[in-house]
């Protein structure tokens, strides 16, 4: 039962996020711009963009990075004889 759960939790979280980037997406490149003073275009929404990318970088790593620093002292606390043992490769 906490299998699906998770399971369904997990995909409309995924859907959630990839509805929200693509209208984001068109957002930017439909939105507006303006040709400033050199020629280039101006976007009016690349703030949105930057900080959405922003929003989802920090949603996708740094739970990763978190676990990674909950598990990084484990090897601190075994000896050579025990870090050179095939047994503390598991």
């Amino acid at each position: 039962m906490a299998v699906t759960t998770i399971r369904k939790v997990s995909s409309y979280t995924l859907l959630a996020l990839s509805c929200i980037s693509v209208l984001i997406f068109f957002l930017f490149f439909l939105g507006g711009s303006e040709t400033d003073a050199k020629g280039n275009t101006v976007y009016e929404y690349t703030g949105t963009l930057l900080y959405w990318t922003y929003a989802l970088f920090l949603v996708t790593i740094s739970p990763r990075s978190s676990l990674r620093a909950r598990t990084l002292p484990a090897p601190f606390r075994l000896t050579p004889v025990e870090l050179l043992s095939p047994s503390a490769v598991s």
